[in-house]
């Protein structure tokens, strides 16, 4: 099926929608407590019901599953191409231990919350998004926008820390991340692998920053440098990876990219 180009202005749409049950699903359930608290003691159901909202909006247009990347890697040897993220994320990993990791019951609470994010923001963008911009740009932008627009979506967290400086850091990480992200999405012409990178990247990270959190003193606070260049140093080598991955993309057909 030959997505319109029009669909691109409807997926800005259904991206604000999505971003209200994702926020303001997490603001009621949260209360009085504080958003991070809520992540790691209980399951976020806005975190489900978004990415359910997005399936059934799928369904609603009877827009194909295939090309949204919900289908098996292909071929299955691209798999390969997750390692340099897995070692990232094994490191990240080790980290978190060697620092002393948070109870049981939280780290659990993390994981599932992680990766059901990794779902609902893999599908968003790189799956609905990327497909409604491809008719519309050419290939190259259509990665950097809606890489653009993964990031632009997390300067909101600087709405609800009060942290601009981290908020804009965070924005820039996610820019990066969603460029070599993309290339994996597209290199291994699944979704899936995606999905389970993006949750298991956000648990890792999680862990380090608890990791760090519980090692520093409570009187140091990271300075405004820290937020902003530490992020994206962290995630520049995987950009690059993923910038070496997309190499002579923008001569392939359009058409081909999602079969």
């Amino acid at each position: 099926m030959k997505p319109d180009r029009n669909n691109f202005i409807l997926s800005l749409v259904i991206m604000v929608i999505w971003l209200l049950i994702v926020l303001g699903g997490e603001l009621l359930q949260a209360g009085a407590g504080s958003l991070d608290a809520l992540v790691t003691q209980r399951i976020v159901i806005s975190l489900i019901l978004a990415p359910l909202f997005l399936v059934g909006v799928i369904a609603w247009f009877k827009w194909p599953w295939a090309e949204m990347g919900l289908k098996a890697p292909q071929p299955l040897g691209s798999l390969w191409l997750g390692v340099p993220a897995a070692l990232f994320i094994l490191a990240f990993v080790g980290i978190g231990v060697a620092g002393g990791l948070p109870p049981a019951q939280v780290i659990l609470f993390v994981l599932i919350n992680t990766l059901l994010v990794g779902v609902s923001e893999e599908l968003m963008f790189r799956g609905i998004m990327f497909w409604t911009a491809l008719p519309r740009f050419s290939i190259w932008p259509a990665i950097w926008i809606t890489s653009l627009l993964f990031g632009g979506v997390h300067t909101l967290n600087a709405l609800m820390t009060g942290d601009t400086i981290a908020g804009v850091g965070q924005a820039l990480q996610a820019t990066l991340f969603g460029v070599w992200i993309t290339a994996i999405r597209l290199r291994t012409r699944s979704i899936l692998p995606a999905m389970l990178i993006h949750g298991l990247w956000d648990f890792s990270v999680f862990l380090m920053g608890a990791s760090a959190a519980a090692a520093a003193s409570a009187d140091i606070e990271p300075g405004a440098a820290q937020k902003l260049i530490g992020p994206v140093l962290l995630e520049l080598p995987l950009f690059l990876y993923g910038l070496w991955l997309l190499r002579g993309i923008g001569r392939k057909d359009k058409a081909e990219l999602l079969k």
